[in-house]
């Protein structure tokens, strides 16, 4: 903690802001509780880093943070409500600050960007962006998928390898769908893009999702979009107007979304081109940088941002 506060006072730092904040922030806490630290501590909460205290000291721990940090962000609304369920952070200090989208890669037309084509051997398929983990919902996906009555349309599942994937190519293999199914691991974004761009529908069946990344990147490549009803989903995507909802774990829910987006494709683009014009409206990492620098100026650290706009409601 002496190295920590000697660094500060060296540097004239402040302000120090932990992205997932884990209890390393708890010493630059104490610091300002002793007065040996009198900048901001702010801390910004993305999903992952939301954990249930796991004993006496972790929540006297983490209630010093809270105690002593000047703001907290999140990147939804919900993961804000999560927050203070799960690790009684105060309400009077949350803020939120969405994630953005890198529109030059992620766009209708592969913008400034020269992706890297991936070989789809479908010329129709729907599209899902994940890490291959259980909370991502490939499994309901898969299921409802395997339902369609859809000759030649193709399923893509491309993320970050992990425990599921072998699982749902052993449920792919069984069900005798290996040619209908394409697996995807660890592509670059140019690559992510690609394979978006040129997709029939994207489907985010997630069972929990602080806020929905790939939501925004579909969206941002003028993709059709059906996403389950959790979290940050629901502050992205408007049912019956920027795309389709459907009920969380359910197969036939599913199923029944991605029926509806293909049996309209009028409908379809309408809602793409909608919320493709309020993604890139709403969730940019210009508007993202102008929300935490406010935010910093209201604590009394930086100038206004010189679009000087306000904090999401």
């Amino acid at each position: 903690m002496a190295r920590t506060a000697r660094l500060l006072k060296r540097q004239n730092i402040q302000a120090v802001n932990f992205h997932y904040p884990s209890l390393s922030a708890l010493s630059v806490a104490l610091l300002k509780r002793l007065g040996l630290f009198n900048g901001r501590l702010v801390l910004s909460f993305h999903g992952t880093d939301v954990r249930q205290p796991m004993n006496a000291f972790d929540r006297w721990a983490w209630q010093t943070i809270f105690s002593a940090c000047t703001a907290i962000t999140v990147c939804s609304h919900s993961l804000g409500r999560r927050l203070r369920d799960v690790m009684d952070a105060p309400d009077g200090k949350l803020h939120v600050a969405y994630n953005g989208v890198d529109a030059r890669t992620f766009s209708v037309d592969g913008g400034e960007t020269h992706p890297q084509s991936v070989r789809i051997p479908f010329a129709r398929y729907v599209v899902s962006i994940g890490s291959f983990i259980p909370r991502k919902g490939h499994r309901i996906l898969l299921d409802a998928f395997l339902s369609l009555r859809e000759p030649g349309l193709g399923l893509v599942i491309a993320g970050m390898d992990g425990p599921e994937r072998e699982s749902l190519m052993d449920l792919a293999d069984k069900a005798g769908a290996t040619d209908r199914v394409l697996f995807l691991c660890d592509l670059k974004p140019n690559q992510v893009a690609d394979v978006l761009r040129r997709s029939t529908l994207a489907v985010q069946p997630a069972l929990d999702e602080p806020f929905g990344l790939a939501v925004i990147e579909a969206a941002a490549c003028g993709v059709p979009v059906a996403v389950s009803a959790v979290g940050g989903h629901l502050e992205i995507v408007d049912d019956e107007r920027t795309g389709w909802v459907f009920s969380p774990a359910s197969s036939a829910a599913c199923t029944a979304a991605m029926q509806s987006v293909l049996a309209d494709g009028g409908e379809a683009r309408s809602r793409a081109d909608t919320l493709r014009r309020e993604v890139l409206d709403r969730f940019s990492w210009r508007r993202c940088a102008d929300t935490y620098q406010m935010l910093l100026h209201q604590v009394g650290t930086v100038q206004p941002p010189p679009t000087n706009q306000p904090l999401p409601p």
